[in-house]
């Protein structure tokens, strides 16, 4: 009596899915009595590049029947079978004795998707604690793009029960770029970049009131820790007025939505001042000022070719030019990240009132990247003094990742 269900995905992201309802005691009296018309959904997906139909496998659906005891639908799993050809197991049809019934969906599932827990009921959704894996050499290349739908419909409301859903994202992703605005005078190289002190998980749940959570998700961040998620550049980064990839591409991070202070600096008390734990953008970065002429009037180290001498600025070094000698500096951040949204973190170097950062606490995320010539905070500097003249000076750019949708009618 139960057939296969075929579910057409087109590009980008439409599906359709169809199943057969049976009673807890007989098949035949549940079909005569409650077999309405065949459900199927029409599916778009808000999606950044990391969710393509290629790694799309399967997602999960849900669905409460008004009036029934228990899920209508529970977690079925719609897989992939071919191309655009998405199967479940089963066929499931609108009860004719149901009027409202409301829908959710989250992916990606299987072996390439995101590991949660789901605690759906006809009252409450939501899950486990989601903590994006916190790597400090390699980013985001091991996040996955978490996607969620929910809708709730009338009988009236669905025409050939055909339901959309529109995934939406659920993290947010974060983007960190850096230009050098000197010109030819200064040469800046980056090592690594990180995010520090950001919230590491939260609890997702859906939530009625769309106008306090939008796409109705709600993010509780309590009892959350702090991470570090940054990367480790197997080749340095030397900077120009274009703005490089510190951490973007399979590199960029997809983190929980939150809402964080900026790390503040005391300089008042302690020998190298104190600082609350707050939020930054740290850098492990090297920077020189390059001159005309091998002959240099004055004192200090420097290093000279054919045509230029170099000195080097930061890390301060009194005694010699060292060419692998590189320093921590850092710019304060305050997030406020939302779900679905990107956040490109643009840093500038050396500009006319840009300069290289501050001087961080000392950094655990770099404890072990670089134990051989990374420098300290100078012992005539506190923690937020400008590591040369001027902090860094930074852009935020946001913006929604890209829709791209398509309805296609069930075959």
């Amino acid at each position: 009596m139960d057939k296969k269900a075929k579910l057409t995905l087109k590009p980008w992201l439409a599906v359709y899915a169809s199943a057969v309802i049976l009673a807890s005691c007989s098949a035949d009296t549940a079909e005569e009595i409650n077999r309405g018309n065949e459900i199927s959904f029409s599916t778009n997906v808000s999606r950044a590049t990391e969710t393509t139909l290629g790694n799309l496998q399967e997602f999960k659906v849900y669905a409460d029947a008004e009036g029934y005891p228990t899920l209508f639908i529970n977690g079925e799993t719609a897989k992939k079978q071919s191309g655009t050809d998405y199967r479940f197991d089963k066929s499931y049809f609108w009860p004719s004795d149901v009027e409202y019934m409301s829908f959710w969906a989250y992916g990606p599932t299987g072996d390439n998707g995101i590991t949660i827990n789901a605690e759906f009921s006809g009252v409450s959704q939501s899950f486990s604690a989601y903590e994006p894996e916190d790597n400090k050499t390699v980013g985001g290349t091991n996040h996955k793009d978490f996607v969620a739908a929910y809708t709730r419909k009338s009988h009236s409301e669905a025409p050939g029960m055909n339901i959309p859903l529109t995934f939406h994202h659920t993290l947010s992703q974060i983007i960190v770029r850096a230009k050098s605005a000197g010109g030819d005078s200064h040469i800046v190289k980056v090592k690594g970049a990180w995010i520090v002190n950001a919230k590491n998980s939260g609890i997702l749940s859906f939530n009625e009131d769309v106008e306090k959570y939008p796409n109705h998700m709600h993010w509780d961040l309590t009892g959350a820790k702090t991470a570090s998620y940054g990367v480790v550049r197997s080749e340095v980064a030397t900077l120009n007025n274009t703005p490089a990839s510190l951490i973007d591409g399979t590199t960029s991070l997809m983190l929980v939505p939150q809402t964080t202070d900026k790390i503040t600096f005391d300089k008042t008390s302690g020998e190298k001042g104190t600082y609350t734990q707050g939020a930054y953008i740290l850098l492990l970065c090297r920077v020189e000022a390059k001159h005309e002429g091998t002959d240099h009037p004055g004192s200090g180290p420097i290093f000279t070719d054919d045509k230029y001498h170099y000195h080097q600025l930061f890390p301060f070094n009194e005694n010699a030019f060292e060419p692998e000698q590189y320093g921590y500096t850092c710019v304060p951040i305050d997030i406020n990240w939302e779900p679905g949204k990107k956040y490109i973190y643009t840093l500038e170097f050396c500009g006319k009132s840009s300069g290289a950062g501050v001087y961080p606490p000392k950094p655990v995320v770099g404890e072990g990247l670089f134990p051989d010539g990374v420098s300290d905070v100078p012992k005539d500097k506190k923690y937020g003094d400008a590591v040369l003249d001027n902090p860094i000076t930074f852009t935020v750019d946001v913006a929604a990742w890209t829709d791209a949708s398509s309805d296609v009618p069930m075959n």
